[in-house]
């Protein structure tokens, strides 16, 4: 029950970037798509974050958590992958999503720590407002590798 729908939020997240990524840049895509998360998470705060608290607090849980984000990171990168024109196995794409991922994971993580006091989206857009130059400098070295999509993907 704890996971429950976790699955399907992941799948919603990885169709929500593949479409963003149709027409817009890849970082605005990155930071779009994850943003829909905040948006889900602000329907029912109180909810999600003392879901999350147990995740942190019980480390059962929290391995749990920690093997479906890797999931997601797995999923992302063949996302970014395929948009950039590289290989799955290629670090640059893994490191987009994990970076992006992680910024949004750091958001929630202090969100929960403060028991909600602070503004969620504050915090994932100062988050993803810091891992933007690096997303934005690996998604430009994608394109010097040669790739005419990943030409574009900037």
């Amino acid at each position: 029950m704890l996971f429950g729908g976790h699955g399907e939020r992941r799948a919603e997240l990885i169709a929500e970037l593949h479409a963003r990524l149709e027409t817009q840049p890849l970082w605005s895509a990155a930071h779009d798509a994850l943003m829909t998360v905040v948006d889900a998470l602000e329907v029912d705060p109180t909810f999600y974050r003392e879901r999350a608290h147990l995740y942190t607090t019980e480390p059962v849980l929290r391995s749990a958590v920690l093997r479906l984000n890797d999931e997601l990171i797995d999923d992302m990168s063949v996302v970014f992958a395929e948009h950039l024109g590289l290989d799955r196995q290629d670090l640059l794409p893994t490191l987009i999503a994990t970076l992006a991922n992680g910024a949004l994971r750091s958001a929630i993580d202090r969100w929960v720590g403060v028991g909600g006091r602070a503004d969620l989206r504050a915090l994932a857009t100062r988050s993803l407002q810091i891992v933007q130059p690096a997303i934005v400098q690996a998604a430009e070295q994608a394109s010097r590798l040669g790739s005419p999509r990943a030409q574009r993907a900037r």
